[in-house]
Parts: C-alpha cells; structure tokens; sequence
C-alpha cells in the first residue's frame, strides 16, 4: 500500500496516475470530503494496467482535509492499492496519516479471530475516550451470515445481491433500532481487519460514533492460494427497542 499526500489549490484538479497489476480489473476512487459525506468516481484502465484521472477536489470546500483511497478489485475482490490526504490550499490543513504494514498470517478459528477483531475495535474507542460497544449474539449472527456470503463469493461489499442493505438485515434479525452502522475487510489477521478499519476514513467513524451501543463481528476463514484469509464485518447498532 502507498500512502502520500497532496496540496491541491481552489479550482486545480488533482491528477493521479499510475500502474497496477494486471490482474487488476477495476479501479474506484473513493473520497471522504471534510465534512465526511463519501463520494466514488470509477477510474479507467487504459490497458496494461496503466490508469490516469483527474479529479476536481476543492470547487466548494476551499480548505479542509480529504481522505482519499484508491481501491482495486483483482480475482479475491476489492482491495486497497493506495491511501492519502488531500488539503484544499495549505498543507495546514493535512492530518497525518499513519499506515501500517500487514500483520503476518495468523492461523485461528474464525470465532476466536471475530473477538479478538471486536475487542481491537472496542480498544480503538478507549483510546479516543468512548464507551466500549457491548457485545451483542443476534448482531454476531448477522454480521457471520454476511461475512460466510462474503468468503462464498470472495469479494467484500455492503450491498448483498441475496440480502440487501445492512439495515436490511438488521431488520430481518428482529432487531429494531435507529442506527446500523457496518465495516468489512478481508485480510490475513484480526489486527490487519483493524487496521484497514482505522485506515479507511468511512470505516474508522463507525468505530467511533457517538450514539454506536451493541456491536459484534463475524468472520469466515478462507484460503486463497494456499494463504489464510478472514473475511470480516462489524456490526453497530445504537440503542435496541
């Protein structure tokens, strides 16, 4: 993963260009605007893995930081090719952004990978001075139902072509609430799923929110070309009627 960051003055587009791996089929931008609405725009690939796109960051923000990923989808599905900030007009206005390298394959039951992802997330918020998220049985059911669909099909998403929305499958669980929020990764241990988490701008606010109560994490293990792979969803939810 490349991480780097970009000053982009009012009304300049910023241009991102490069090469990727030719197994490489698809490519996604996906940016979090300073006042954290997400917008996606699909990037070309010209052939031979090469792509170009310019992108018009700051036609209304005229300061404020973005965070922006680049994100690829190979024959194992989505995954992060690059992530870094953009500032409108000043670099005063970047945050640092800190990447963490993969941690090694480890090998454990899904069930033991899906708490100790939870109990990651769960230090994430301590460490930002918020209330842990209580572990919640009818959340873990659907978050492992979503994630066995995941590794069934080996791509990660949010949108279900089976299932639907996650507020649709919260529903469906008999669980009603006002506040479903949910975070899916696939990767090669519980704190290499956390780490994509806090990395990605959407994710890292669902492990933050305010008003997040319950909570869980299901998990699915696969092995794709002789490696251990997880296939990861956070569930929150806010209070429970």
């Amino acid at each position: 993963m490349d991480a780097f960051s970009q000053v982009v003055g009012v009304g300049k587009p910023l241009k991102i260009s490069g090469k990727v791996d030719n197994d490489v089929t698809k490519l996604e931008l996906l940016m979090t605007l300073p006042g954290g609405k997400v917008k996606r725009r699909k990037v070309s690939l010209l052939g031979a893995g090469v792509f170009a796109h310019a992108e018009y960051f700051c036609t209304k923000e005229k300061k404020g930081h973005y965070s922006v990923e680049l994100m690829g989808e190979d024959g194992h599905g989505p995954v992060v090719l690059a992530l870094f900030p953009v500032a409108c007009g000043s670099a005063d206005h970047l945050r640092k952004v800190r990447v963490t390298m993969k941690k090694p394959t480890v090998d454990m039951a899904a069930s033991k990978a899906a708490r100790e992802a939870f109990d990651l997330v769960n230090a994430y918020r301590k460490k930002n001075k918020m209330k842990a998220y209580k572990w919640s049985v009818k959340l873990a059911a659907v978050a492992t139902a979503h994630s066995d669909e995941m590794c069934k099909f080996k791509s990660i998403y949010h949108l279900s072509p089976i299932t639907g929305a996650p507020d649709k499958r919260v529903k469906r669980a008999g669980i009603k609430t006002d506040l479903v929020a949910e975070n899916v990764a696939v990767a090669s241990s519980p704190e290499s799923i956390v780490s994509s988490w806090i990395m990605s701008e959407g994710h890292r606010l669902n492990m933050v929110l305010k008003d997040g109560v319950y909570g869980a994490v299901g998990v699915c293990k696969a092995s794709i070309n002789k490696s251990i792979h997880y296939y990861a969803t956070l569930v929150v939810t806010g209070k429970i009627r």
